[in-house]
C-alpha cells in the first residue's frame, strides 16, 4: 500500500540534478543489496533524477514476485516493469538450546520458544528505504488462535534525510474477523525537492500460516 505527495514549487536550491553523486553512490549498494542489475540501476537512477518515483514506491502491480532463502531470514522480492524492486524480509525463528534459561529481553534474533517466535523482525527495502519492526508471534495449535504480542523497535532509514514511522498491532489474536495482524506504515522523500511517499508493510498470522506484505 503507497502512496504519493507531489512536491511543492523549486527553488533555485533545488533546480538541477535532484540526486548528488555521493546520494547516488547508497542509491546504488541499496539496489545492489536487493539483487539489481548495474544496467537496470542506470535507467531507474535517470528517472529519480527527472523527479519521477519509481514504480516500486507508487503501490505498482508487480511484474514478478518470488523467495529467496537466506541465512537468517526468508525474503519476499517483489519486480516491477521499470525494474525496480521492493523486498521484504522476515527473520527465521531459532531454537533455544534444552535447558536454557535467559529473560526475554536478553535474547537477540528471533528465537523459537514454544509455539512463540520471540523478538522477531519484519523489515522492507527499496532502492531508498529500509525500514522494520520487531515483534512476537504464536502459531495456532488446535484452536484458531494465532497471536501477536510487543510490537515494538520501529525503524526507517532513507537516503535522502528523515523518514517518519507509525504502526502497532491491528488484531492480537485471530477470530473470526481474520487474521492476528502487525502493521507498520512509514513515510520517506524520494529526492530533495520534498517529494514523499507513504508505504505499509505488515505481518498477518492465521493458524500455522505467515503471511508479509
Amino acid at each position: 500500500m503507497l502512496a504519493l505527495a507531489p512536491a511543492g514549487p523549486a527553488s533555485a536550491e533545488t533546480t538541477g540534478e535532484l540526486i548528488d553523486p555521493e546520494t547516488i553512490t547508497a542509491i546504488r549498494d541499496q539496489m545492489t543489496s536487493g539483487g539489481i542489475a548495474p544496467e537496470a540501476q542506470d535507467a531507474l537512477i535517470a528517472k529519480l533524477q527527472a523527479g519521477e518515483p519509481l514504480d516500486s514506491m507508487i503501490g505498482a502491480e508487480p511484474v514478478d514476485t518470488f523467495t529467496v532463502d537466506l541465512p537468517n531470514a526468508t525474503r519476499t522480492v517483489s519486480e516491477f516493469a521499470d525494474g525496480s524492486r521492493r523486498w521484504i524480509d522476515i527473520e527465521k525463528p531459532t531454537t533455544l538450546s534444552a535447558g536454557t534459561v535467559s529473560p526475554m529481553s536478553s535474547l537477540k534474533g528471533c528465537t523459537l520458544s514454544g509455539l512463540w517466535r520471540i523478538n522477531c523482525k519484519l523489515g522492507v527495502s527499496d532502492a531508498i528505504t529500509t525500514a522494520s519492526f520487531q515483534f512476537d508471534y504464536r502459531i495456532a495449535q488446535t484452536k484458531h488462535d494465532a497471536s501477536i504480542r510487543d510490537y515494538r523497535a520501529q525503524t526507517c532509514g532513507n537516503v535522502f534525510g528523515p523518514c517518519s514511522v507509525k504502526g502497532g498491532i491491528k488484531r492480537a489474536t485471530q477470530n473470526s474477523a481474520g487474521p492476528a495482524w502487525a502493521a507498520m506504515t512509514y513515510t520517506a522523500k524520494i529526492n530533495k525537492t520534498g517529494t514523499t511517499v507513504q508505504s505499509e508493510i505488515g505481518i498477518r498470522v492465521q493458524d500455522t500460516t505467515v503471511s508479509t506484505y
